[in-house]
């Protein structure tokens, strides 16, 4: 399990570009299909969260997500 102090955006930013907006960054979200982006990562909150499918939680929720195991 990876710790929960481990930098959120290097842990995401592997696996989608992300691009920062204010305090937050932005990126299209890898749980479902989308032209805009709505996946919102951040940082000082160690938490992503998606505004369109609703996706969110921290570095360990979205590799777990990502590679289709549960918690």
């Amino acid at each position: 399990m990876i710790n929960s102090m481990s930098n959120i955006l290097v842990i995401i930013g592997n696996y989608i570009d992300l691009t920062k907006r204010k305090k937050n960054y932005f990126g299209l979200c890898p749980f479902h299909n989308e032209k805009t982006p709505s996946f919102s990562v951040m940082p000082y909150r160690n938490i992503f969260h998606c505004f369109n499918c609703g996706a969110e939680g921290d570095s360990n929720d979205f590799l777990n997500k990502l590679h289709g195991k549960k918690k």
